[in-house]
């Protein structure tokens, strides 16, 4: 399972346009 880490100071936008990398990256989701 991917996993974020999320600073104190990162929007919620940030944090889920990081997790949405870092998914992409691990191959997690190739298929949506």
């Amino acid at each position: 399972m991917s996993e974020v880490k999320v600073n104190p100071g990162d929007s919620f936008e940030l944090a889920l346009k990081r997790f949405n990398r870092k998914v992409q990256q691990d191959g997690i989701l190739s298929e949506a």
